[in-house]
């Protein structure tokens, strides 16, 4: 018996500590410059000296300057990462360390073989998905490159935003030529090809999305066109992450629609993917950088505009455009611009916020997103020719995070802020300042609030920190307040949770290591004194 419960120990051991590999885009940007997107390999290993700590490994770590090739650091191993188990089933990392290189070239040999690497609040493993974010500054040629990367998506941007993969999507007539249609499909992404409904031979009598090589980054993008069946009619080239039903004879038929449904796991695409995006962000805006031409140019109306619509929502069933006799509950946020002009057929960056407001009384949660695209807003609104048809380019669509300060109350003192200033004096606050007294209000949905207050020779020194829904950035705000007094608790969590500490000349110290009187100043404003013998 003791011989078998060493076995299964044993077991239960290899199995724990077995590393698992997580293939995803890794985003890398260079002391603030634009992000560059590839394909990376992180490794997460339970580790085996300790419950709850994990050895994570970002597989031959490598970052590119400028007009220069790609720098290979190595293989990146953090060891003994702190790994939070949530009620969820996540697991949310956090590190601050020196990480050891392995297998690296001539800058590892530089570095000394080692590498200080930061992972960072939001930083988490879901639903079998990794979410690293990361900071990472390299030492070299007498210079600090600061390296911001962020590896998977974590639910908060779209698989293939730049629309670089794509897929094959087929539908066959089954009347007149009996004629397959194929089209390439962006992968994660839905046309009329891949509809469903009663009149999907009208739907496909052309092909009305393409991959292009016209892109406005890397090597394709999309182009949707449109199309007419007949003289008297034209069809929109349309692109949506959910499915297309097609139940309607014309094309502004009510009974045409793009929907989405998490439930509904069974019905895959040509690329084995659901009809449908799991989404987790609060974003403030979208992005998208579009090229649009009229066939035959509309100057009347609403005809002469392109479209594009995005609307988070809890998961359940919802279509656009919605029924109008029906409620969709579930909605947290919309946004939709249905006046994307010409621009004279160049490429323009659509910025489109987000309402949340109109819906805030749905008191839903964000697990989706439909995204929606169209070359005409007015559904059959397009140019009645194929030989002028209607053309929408779309490419390098992003959902984009505020971190920014709306505006703060120090005692029910207003702040004036000013664009571009991060450090301020206040004057007229009297009296001990505790985090209860400042009320800060993010420019981001969903952005978390930091507030830390420490003493100062003239009073009291309050920071603010912003970081956006997505953890990937964070912006700081120093108030200096000149007439503040006593010792002030310091904030570390948006809820005002955490403590300060202060040796008995009212200094504030990082732990209680030597012997002495201390003052713990508690989240809620309380403070005790304590003896270290």
């Amino acid at each position: 018996m003791k011989k078998l419960f060493t076995f299964l120990t044993a077991a239960f051991t290899a199995l724990s500590v077995s590393a698992t590999d997580y293939t995803d885009q890794l985003s890398i940007s260079l002391t603030g410059s634009d992000p560059l997107t590839s394909e990376a390999t992180v490794s997460v290993e339970e580790a085996a000296a300790a419950q709850g700590r994990y050895d994570i490994t970002l597989k031959q770590f490598s970052f590119t300057m400028p007009g220069a090739e790609p720098l290979l650091i190595g293989d990146v191993t953090m060891k003994n990462v702190k790994g939070t188990a949530q009620t969820d089933g996540s697991t949310w990392f956090e590190t601050d360390q020196d990480a050891e290189i392995t297998n690296g070239g001539p800058i590892a040999a530089a570095l000394g073989g080692k590498v200080h690497v930061t992972i960072k609040k939001g930083s988490r493993l879901a639903d079998g998905k990794l979410y690293l974010v990361i900071y990472l500054p390299v030492e070299m040629m007498g210079m600090t490159i600061d390296v911001d990367a962020v590896f998977g998506l974590g639910g908060y941007q779209l698989a293939n935003s730049g629309f670089e993969k794509f897929h094959q999507a087929s539908y066959t007539l089954t009347s007149g030529s009996k004629e397959t249609m194929i089209c390439d499909e962006p992968n994660g992404w839905h046309s009329l090809t891949s509809a469903e409904g009663k009149y999907l031979d009208i739907a496909n009598t052309y092909v009305s999305v393409y991959k292009s090589a016209d892109a406005h980054s890397g090597d394709s993008c999309v182009l949707l066109r449109s199309f007419a069946p007949s003289s008297f009619a034209s069809k929109n080239g349309v692109l949506t992450t959910g499915r297309f039903s097609i139940n309607g004879y014309n094309d502004a038929d009510k009974l045409n629609f793009a929907y989405s449904d998490l439930s509904n796991t069974t019905d895959l695409d040509g690329n084995g993917d659901p009809f449908f995006t799991r989404f987790a962000g609060q974003p403030d805006s979208l992005t998208v950088w579009v090229r649009f031409k009229q066939g035959t140019p509309n100057t009347v109306g609403e005809n002469k505009y392109a479209y594009v619509g995005a609307v988070l929502n809890d998961g359940t069933y919802y279509q656009t455009p919605e029924k109008a006799d029906t409620v969709f509950a579930g909605v947290v946020a919309k946004a939709e611009n249905a006046k994307i002009e010409t621009n004279d057929f160049q490429w323009q960056r659509v910025t489109v916020p987000f309402d949340y407001d109109t819906y805030a009384s749905n008191a839903a949660d964000v697990k989706s997103v439909l995204v929606t695209f169209s070359t005409n807003a007015t559904p059959g609104g397009g140019s009645k020719s194929n030989r002028n048809i209607d053309s929408l380019y779309v490419d390098d669509i992003a959902f984009v995070y505020n971190a920014g300060l709306k505006s703060v109350k120090i005692k029910g003192t207003d702040v004036e802020l000013k664009d571009g200033q991060t450090e301020y004096d206040v004057d007229a606050v009297t009296g001990e300042v505790t985090a209860a007294d400042v009320e800060a209000v993010a420019d981001g949905r969903g952005a978390f609030i930091t507030k830390t207050i420490e003493p100062a020779e003239t009073g009291a020194k309050l920071t603010v920190a912003v970081t956006s829904n997505d953890y990937q950035k964070t912006n700081s705000y120093v108030f200096n307040l000149k007439a503040a007094s006593g010792i002030d608790k310091t904030t570390a969590t948006q809820n005002n949770a955490g403590v300060a500490l202060y040796n008995i000349n009212g200094q504030r110290v990082s732990s209680n290591a030597q012997n002495g009187l201390y003052i713990i100043r508690k989240a809620d404003g309380t403070s005790v004194k304590v003896i270290r013998k």
